[in-house]
């Protein structure tokens, strides 16, 4: 009894992600969802909050239209990230 390898032996190359520290799954929630994932993890995860950051500056992750509670801004301010001016 011989053994063949499964499959036609062509491995796919693995899809580079463009924020290797944020999932797809964080990509989608809400922003208040992600400033308090970032902001939980930030002593542990630094590159979260860097992706975070990179994803804020390309657009990816939009501030929404609601204004911002005290405690999301005080925690935006900690990982030194600026919040815009929110329009009233």
């Amino acid at each position: 009894m011989s053994t063949r390898p499964r499959g036609n032996g062509k491995v796919k190359p693995r899809a580079v992600r463009k924020y290797p520290a944020l999932s797809t799954t964080f990509l989608q929630g809400s922003l208040s969802g992600q400033i308090k994932a970032v902001y939980k993890s930030r002593e542990t995860n630094p590159q979260k909050v860097t992706d975070f950051k990179l994803a804020l500056a390309n657009g990816d992750c939009t501030w929404d239209l609601l204004p911002l509670s005290k405690s999301l801004i005080a925690k935006l301010q900690t990982l030194g990230i600026e919040v815009p001016a929110m329009a009233d």
